[in-house]
């Protein structure tokens, strides 16, 4: 099944031009010989939607009226001193308009990481409605640490899941946090 998107987790695609196609790999049981050709896709087809849905996680069973996604991390790659790549007559150029965008998203928490040119952007967006304002910063808090804690050399990941806080669900309004860290050039 062919599906576009920009969520894969290859190198530089944020930076491509363009729609971009992705493949989802299945594996289907022929039980009837006789069927059409059309009908089979179409069943396909139908299989494949339904599940679509589940992409990024499961849909809780009581969630009082959370999204079925509960929260969606994106570290976009690429850097805005990237150069345009000609592999023989294509020329692929960096498109800027992708690095940065407002969007409403379905889920309770978006917690973000770029290259930015003053260094690496952390950004945390979340629904007050589901998440109060000082659960929030600290979430966004142990979210800079755990970064931090990957950059270092010394840090293993058993240490990185002690480190964790549980974080309970609030009410209150729409919010977005953001912090820039400017990285040391070795």
């Amino acid at each position: 099944m062919g599906k576009l998107g920009r969520s894969y987790p290859y190198p530089g695609l944020d930076q491509m031009g363009g729609p971009l196609l992705a493949t989802s790999l299945f594996r289907f049981r022929l039980t009837d010989t006789d069927e059409s050709i059309q009908r089979i896709l179409r069943s396909v087809q139908h299989e494949l939607v339904s599940h679509g849905i589940y992409e990024h996680g499961l849909e809780m069973l009581h969630s009082s009226g959370l999204p079925p996604v509960q929260c969606f991390v994106n570290v976009k790659l690429g850097t805005h001193t990237m150069q345009s790549t000609s592999i023989g007559d294509m020329t692929v150029h960096p498109c800027r308009d992708l690095e940065s965008w407002d969007v409403q998203l379905l889920t309770s928490i978006y917690l973000e990481v770029a290259q930015e040119l003053s260094g690496i952007s952390m950004k945390m967006c979340y629904r007050s409605e589901h998440i109060g304002h000082q659960k929030a910063q600290l979430l966004f808090e142990n979210f800079h640490d755990i970064l931090d804690n990957i950059d270092g050399e010394d840090f293993g990941v058993g240490q990185l899941i002690r480190k964790g806080k549980p974080v309970d669900n609030m009410t209150c309004e729409s919010s977005c946090i953001s912090k820039v860290t400017n990285p040391e050039i070795s």
